[in-house]
């Protein structure tokens, strides 16, 4: 049970307040003591002013509590506070990092970044396998890989992206050993334009020409006449070669 002898002058001037005491001008802690004591309910209802002096100590711990969670709440956006401040040091630090970077050295680490996210990864059909040993992309012709190589941006010699054939270092073509890849590779033209017919009618020396193959042979000849600026006829001796396009006047 509590008594008014426990409570302070802030809570005493709540019990008075409470029951209806004429409260003088900054009084004193014993003097408020005397003015509930004197009163009426203080002689009569001791119940009332139990009552009166539970609400007061519960008033009083709620605001004691209410101080405590608004101190707490304080505490803990000062280290909210504080914990971003070193989240934003450590951004800063990082990109002062980045920025000593060369940009050729963050090109390359972009590169090798961007190699390795797409070196499981078919750039022609998504699924987990490279391009090289992608079936659906194999069964396009020449022209289609290559302009699809084109339009990805794909490197012509690894077919990754992020890489460029001037700068690759794999392997080059193994048929024709060109820098690109191998299913890039034009397959040679046929050059044998003799077919089998063809064969069969080729031209075969006979066995008369193998027999004069030792004699004199004289070109055919003819005797014109030539005619120059002045008028001049002379006769010439054009020597005529079987064979050749150009005629010879002697």
């Amino acid at each position: 049970m509590s008594t008014i002898k426990s409570l302070k002058k802030d809570e005493l001037l709540l019990v008075a307040e409470e029951l209806g005491l004429d409260i003088p001008q900054n009084p004193k802690i014993i003097e408020l003591k005397k003015l509930i004591e004197s009163s009426e309910i203080f002689e009569t209802d001791k119940e009332f002013l139990q009552s009166v002096l539970d609400s007061v100590l519960a008033e009083k711990n709620a605001k004691i509590e209410q101080e405590k969670s608004k101190l707490e709440s304080e505490k803990a956006k000062i280290e909210f506070e504080k914990i971003k401040k070193e989240q934003l040091k450590i951004e800063l630090e990082l990109t002062n990092a980045r920025c000593k970077l060369s940009p050729v050295q963050a090109k390359s680490v972009t590169s090798v970044f961007l190699s390795n996210v797409n070196e499981t990864k078919c750039s022609y059909c998504c699924e987990n396998h490279a391009i090289s040993f992608c079936a659906k992309f194999k069964q396009l012709s020449v022209n289609d890989r290559i302009e699809f190589v084109k339009k990805q941006r794909l490197c012509f010699l690894c077919l990754r992206v992020g890489c460029t054939a001037s700068k690759c270092k794999a392997k080059p073509c193994k048929l024709c050993a060109k820098r690109h890849h191998v299913s890039l590779h034009f397959p040679k033209q046929n050059t044998n334009f003799l077919t089998n017919e063809n064969k069969s009618n080729a031209f075969h020396p006979s066995t008369q020409s193998r027999l004069n193959a030792d004699a004199r042979v004289f070109n055919p000849t003819a005797y014109p006449l030539k005619r120059f600026r002045r008028k001049i006829v002379t006769p010439c001796l054009p020597l005529i070669n079987i064979g050749r396009e150009a005629l010879a006047c002697f």
